[in-house]
């Protein structure tokens, strides 16, 4: 069986270019130079367009090249409040809320419900059980572990799962406890209050 190229809809990526915009003039640029052709492709692509991974994942090492791992995490931080204003995220997100309300647990576990509409061949994410009032165990499996930049984007999850918290405005930290290679697994934990 072939594996699926991993791709991810245009409007993820396109968020992360959009916020290089924010970003100081000297890192903007040499984040444009360093990953030009990936930038051009984005810019290009439609709202509905798939991209591959390996061009948001290439602009995003260029970005961490730049900005180093703490800028980087900030940088994903930001990417998931800025997607969740995407028309394609924004009524999933906002749906959730008024079913479910504002909690994080809820938030978690319609993200990895919705997380193969706005990706593909990325890895499926599940939490363990049934989240805590104060925390809960998230799981990525099946991650492209062919994809050069792996490592950038495990880390992005852990960001993007902090970015939750954020968004909803509740004090709380996410940690990566485990990336298993061989196994093509990450398991996060995230906890709020």
């Amino acid at each position: 069986m072939s594996e699926l190229q991993a791709r991810v809809r245009a409007p993820l990526t396109k968020a992360v270019v959009d916020l290089l915009k924010k970003q100081p003039p000297s890192v903007q640029a040499a984040v444009r130079a360093k990953a030009a052709d990936a930038v051009e492709r984005v810019e290009l692509a439609s709202r509905v367009d798939w991209i591959p991974l390996s061009i948001q994942l290439e602009i995003l090492s260029a970005l961490h090249t730049e900005v180093g791992p703490e800028g980087y995490d900030a940088f994903c931080t930001a990417h998931f409040a800025a997607t969740v204003e995407q028309a394609l995220v924004k009524s999933v997100f906002e749906g959730t809320i008024r079913v479910f309300g504002i909690s994080p647990a809820a938030l978690y576990k319609v993200f990895g419900k919705t997380w193969p509409v706005i990706a593909s061949g990325c890895g499926v994410i599940s939490i363990e059980g049934q989240a805590a009032p104060s925390g809960t165990t998230l799981h990525v499996t099946e991650l492209p572990m062919n994809e050069r930049e792996i490592d950038l984007f495990v880390r992005g999850f852990r960001a993007t799962f902090q970015g939750v918290l954020d968004v909803v405005k509740k004090q709380g930290t996410v940690v990566m406890r485990s990336f298993d290679r061989d196994a093509g697994k990450a398991v996060y934990f995230a906890t709020w209050s």
